[in-house]
């Protein structure tokens, strides 16, 4: 027997047609809320988007200095360097410059007056005046010897190389000053030292400094030195590197400082 598998009721058209009513309806529903999900509101405000920059910087490169070995410098380059030295005060640096200068080249006399002024600017006398020495020693190629009345001033005509040698006597206790300045500022840089019996250098001065080295005036004072024993002296007067032709007044001192009113 055949059977009949749908079912029929009375208004089941009617049925159908509700629910295919409301599938319509609920997929309509379910469209627009996809549409306001995806879409773009107009009363929300639009979110600042904050873009870091990153750069990427070169590293420094440290490239690495040549260095020059000693050997490499001559007597005239380490000359120059405590030149260099000596101008910016750095007197013990630009002291070891012309020592290593003199080792190599003895003959490069300007390395001795240098380092001879170098001491003075430190206040050390002793190695300053037997740098002077060795100065005018090698430097000198006219030697003109004089004298001298202690109290009266007397001119000398200074020139490129000249040394004046000026003996004197003096006594033990005395007290001896010498100056030496230019006729016309600047065109002489005097340089005066003294020599004892022994011929050693005992006093000496080439220019008048500022405690800390600076210079007050290229003229030479020496400033009562006192005189350690009777004898024969030697006041020698040349010039330095700051200029060496033309009149230098010089004028020398002796006197007793039991006297008063000296």
């Amino acid at each position: 027997m055949y059977h009949n598998k749908h079912k029929t009721y009375p208004g089941r058209n009617i049925v159908k047609g509700i629910e295919i009513a409301l599938i319509i309806a609920i997929a309509l529903f379910g469209l627009a809320a996809l549409d306001e999900a995806f879409s773009p509101r107009n009363d929300v405000p639009a979110q600042r988007v904050t873009v870091t920059e990153y750069r990427y910087t070169v590293p420094s490169v440290t490239v690495p200095q040549e260095v020059v070995p000693a050997e490499a410098y001559d007597a005239y380059d380490y000359f120059l360097m405590g030149l260099d030295n000596q101008n910016t005060q750095n007197y013990w640096d630009a002291i070891e410059d012309y020592t290593r200068a003199i080792e190599l080249d003895p003959s490069l006399t300007a390395s001795w007056l240098n380092r001879g002024v170098a001491y003075e600017q430190l206040g050390r006398p002793c190695p300053a005046r037997k740098d002077f020495w060795e100065w005018m020693s090698r430097n000198s190629t006219q030697i003109i010897g004089g004298t001298m009345v202690p109290g009266e001033a007397q001119t000398l005509e200074m020139a490129e190389g000249r040394m004046y040698i000026i003996p004197f006597t003096a006594t033990e206790g005395q007290l001896l000053s010498v100056e030496a300045e230019s006729v016309i500022a600047g065109m002489v840089d005097p340089l005066i030292l003294v020599l004892n019996a022994d011929d050693m250098p005992v006093a000496a001065n080439d220019d008048v400094l500022y405690s800390d080295g600076d210079l007050i005036s290229m003229n030479s004072r020496i400033n009562d030195y006192v005189v350690p024993a009777t004898g024969t002296y030697t006041l020698v007067v040349s010039h330095a590197g700051g200029g060496s032709a033309g009149e230098l007044l010089v004028n020398m001192l002796l006197s007793d400082p039991s006297l008063p009113n000296r």
